[in-house]
């Protein structure tokens, strides 16, 4: 064992411990082949709905347990961490840090529909670079979790 890491496994580090350089929202230009943790934690939320065929209202519906109009981080995790084994608690705390653009630990409904609206076009620009499938790319990313 070397005791050495690549930038990019340094980055990772730091992006799930909510270290970054880079902005919390996607950059609509899609102009980076580097693909962030936050991104790719969407992209596991975004196939599971696609595969469920679960809509955004349906999923936030399901996700607000207190029927308040927000989320907060654990009702994410006991709902998403229900529906799959594939989102990890760091998955989790990544998504829900990415649809809490005010950082006031909550996602409105607003919120909630904006940012699955961007990861959506996030992840067709992804697509369109040639990143068919971030399980693909990443295959492997969460063992030991």
């Amino acid at each position: 064992m070397e005791g050495n890491i690549t930038l990019s496994e340094f980055q990772n580090a730091l992006e799930a411990y909510g270290v970054s350089g880079e902005s919390q929202h996607i950059d609509p230009s899609g102009e980076s082949d580097y693909i962030r943790f936050e991104h790719r934690a969407l992209f596991k939320l975004l196939a599971l709905m696609k595969e469920r065929s679960i809509s955004t209202q349906d999923l936030f519906n399901s996700c607000d347990i207190n029927r308040d109009g927000s989320l907060d981080v654990l009702e994410l995790e006991n709902h998403l961490g229900s529906l799959s084994a594939e989102l990890k608690q760091k998955d989790i705390h990544a998504i829900h840090n990415f649809f809490d653009i005010d950082k006031n630990g909550s996602c409105s409904e607003g919120e909630f529909k904006n940012q699955v609206s961007k990861a959506m076009k996030l992840h067709e620009l992804q697509r369109a670079k040639g990143v068919n499938s971030m399980f693909e790319v990443q295959e492997g990313d969460d063992e030991g979790d």
